[in-house]
């Protein structure tokens, strides 16, 4: 009967999605203007996917421009990411996470652009286990313990040998949905030189605690960011180049102390043909430990994404992107798979 109810579960968010996907691409085209930016498509927005930082909120860093004035970019991502994270004796996290987000932005004018996200969570034990052993054992990858232990359950351990040996579990009581933190921003571009093909942009981050009273996936505190975003584009390639800064009124969860000053940049580069409605893209995120002195939790997380955008005639953009850790196992997603929609109205 467990087993029944949990597939009916995935059925239904499964069905959820789908319908949501196309509301959206039936909405009456008269509605849409045909704007969209004479410039690259941009990189994929996707805030850091390590479960080591989804503890907390991080940066959503913005391509070097804004929503033209008067026009609204309506958004909607949906991330699907395996996370496997152990050290014995120490600590485990273990599941999946779908986050959905719901992302609105309006240009207040040529320069100035308002932004405002919710995001949705559905944590459980998942489905893709079985899959990714499989895959590492192909390739010889190893996996890092995570055959000694029972596949698809979400389980969270974090152990305190310096305090007195406690323990924080958290299990399967915790599964299901939550509401995120709602973060708003505005962005201003410092910098939009079409005829050297510069342009620079600064974004101010405010995320307040709206979501769910949890442990985990995002502090209730009220926290601030600031980043600065420039490209330079030669011909049909848009590199990309972004640093923030976030600072955390939070100093501790599950028992660790955090580091409040928190550092991120994201490389990226763009294909995009001015005459194509194609654009590949390749994006690299490296951001600061989150706590003090706590094993992984206190490195540097780094993730690679390899993403595509296309545009349709109706001006709606899809976007997809896949991340796995190739390169760097110990503290960034096993896999990701990330989809998204983007509208001017």
């Amino acid at each position: 009967m467990m087993k029944v109810s949990i597939n009916m579960t995935k059925f239904k968010i499964a069905v959820l999605a789908i319908l949501i996907v196309v509301a959206f691409l039936a909405m009456p085209r008269f509605i849409f203007s045909q704007t969209y930016p004479a410039h690259g498509f941009g990189f994929i927005p996707l805030r850091s996917q390590s479960p080591i930082q989804q503890l907390r909120f991080g940066i959503q860093h913005h391509p070097p421009w804004t929503v033209p004035k008067g026009t609204w970019a309506l958004q909607l991502q949906h991330t699907w990411k395996n996370v496997w994270l152990h050290h014995q004796d120490l600590f485990r996290i273990d599941g999946e996470i779908h986050e959905t987000v719901l992302r609105s932005a309006y240009g207040l004018n040529k320069r100035l652009e308002v932004m405002v996200e919710l995001p949705v969570r559905y944590l459980s034990g998942g489905i893709l286990d079985g899959f990714i052993e499989a895959f590492h054992n192909t390739f010889g990858f190893g996996q890092a313990a995570r055959d000694q232990f029972s596949r698809d359950q979400f389980a969270v351990e974090i152990h305190h040998p310096d305090q007195d040996e406690k323990v924080y579990r958290i299990g399967s009581e915790k599964a299901g949905w939550q509401v995120g933190n709602m973060v708003t921003s505005f962005s201003y571009l410092l910098v939009n030189n079409e005829r050297n093909n510069f342009r620079a942009l600064v974004t101010g981050n405010l995320k307040l605690p709206t979501g769910s009273q949890t442990e985990l996936f995002g502090s209730q505190g009220v926290d601030f960011g600031l980043s600065v975003g420039i490209c330079y584009n030669i011909g049909n390639i848009y590199p990309y180049l972004n640093g923030g800064m976030v600072y955390y009124s939070d100093d501790s969860v599950l028992g660790m102390k955090l580091r409040q000053w928190h550092a991120t940049m994201l490389i990226a580069f763009e294909y995009h043909n001015q005459n194509s409605n194609h654009s590949w893209i390749l994006q690299g995120l490296v951001e600061s430990g989150v706590a003090e002195n706590f094993d992984q939790f206190s490195q540097r997380t780094s993730e690679l994404l390899i993403g595509y955008k296309h545009r349709y005639q109706s001006g709606l953009v899809f976007e997809i992107g896949i991340l796995e850790n190739l390169f760097y196992f110990d503290n960034s997603p096993d896999v990701a798979f990330h989809v998204g929609l983007v509208k001017f109205i």
